[in-house]
């Protein structure tokens, strides 16, 4: 499906990668959050789903699916965070690194 490795791009590409993965699972958990939210919701207010019945066993099933999604969402968006945090973390000791190897060449260009 991709023709190229996560690990294979820039790691500033993968920060920007990860921290659109975040928005778009936050997005996703609060789609399926609000949905779970309407469902229950529903069920306690509306008549109709008040009463036993397949009617209301379709709706707490559909509430069910909705808690999944968003939960899943929310993990997923857990995992990009981490990967952002441990990419952030590289970049900066690559950042670190190039300095101390410019800082080197220069006092050995002295000595």
């Amino acid at each position: 499906m991709f023709s190229t490795p996560q690990r294979d791009y820039p790691l500033f590409d993968q920060q920007v990668r990860n921290a659109i993965a975040i928005r778009i699972a936050i997005v996703i958990a609060a789609f399926f959050g609000l949905a779970w939210s309407l469902l229950q919701w529903t069920l306690m207010t509306e008549q109709r789903f008040m009463m036993e019945g397949i009617t209301r066993d379709f709706v707490q099933l559909e509430a069910v699916a909705c808690a999944v999604a968003a939960v899943v969402a929310l993990l997923y968006g857990a995992v990009r965070a981490a990967a952002w945090v441990v990419t952030a973390i590289r970049i900066r000791r690559e950042q670190s690194g190039a300095a101390q190897r410019l800082a080197m060449q220069r006092v050995s260009a002295y000595v």
